[in-house]
């Protein structure tokens, strides 16, 4: 975790923490680049809880620093995520594409700290020109995953 995230968190108070769903990424690919709008509670990444060993937050070693990160107001939580993007970004696994770029942060309001709260991430990436297929997924310790793909009877989604 780095020392900014660790100064910022000693100024802020606690709440409660929260269960645990999964995130999900509506994928978009064009001939040049892939999309991805991804919704998650994205204070438990950065609170760097291995989402495969709890169902709870309150059950994290990390559940204090969690509620901490839940108490930020909507732009503290999106300038520390443009701030800590490097380390968010290790942890997705793309395939068949260029490095994933933050394009933008909305955090959704949910003014009850007793409920979790949804961050919206959108990022891209360019694809080689002539590319063939390309996989997006993550690290498994960020937790559970929804990909959707298109619409229609051309859909495709997959929670592995």
């Amino acid at each position: 975790m780095s020392s900014a995230l660790m100064i910022l968190l000693a100024f802020c108070g606690a709440s409660q923490a929260h269960e645990l769903r999964p995130a999900v990424a509506d994928v978009t690919v064009t001939q040049s680049k892939i999309q991805v709008e991804l919704i998650l509670a994205v204070e438990t990444l950065l609170a760097g809880i291995d989402l495969t060993e709890i169902i709870d937050t309150d059950d994290a070693p990390q559940a204090e620093i969690y509620d901490q990160l839940r108490g930020l107001s909507e732009q503290e939580l999106v300038s520390l995520v443009r701030l800590e993007w490097p380390l968010l970004a290790s942890g997705f696994l793309l395939e068949g594409a260029g490095s994933l770029s933050l394009v933008d942060v909305e955090v959704i309001t949910e003014a009850n700290l007793d409920l979790p709260r949804d961050t919206r991430l959108i990022m891209q990436a360019n694809l080689p020109p002539g590319s063939g297929s390309v996989s997006l997924g993550w690290i498994a310790r960020n937790g559970g995953l929804v990909v959707r793909h298109g619409d229609g009877h051309n859909a495709y989604a997959a929670f592995p």
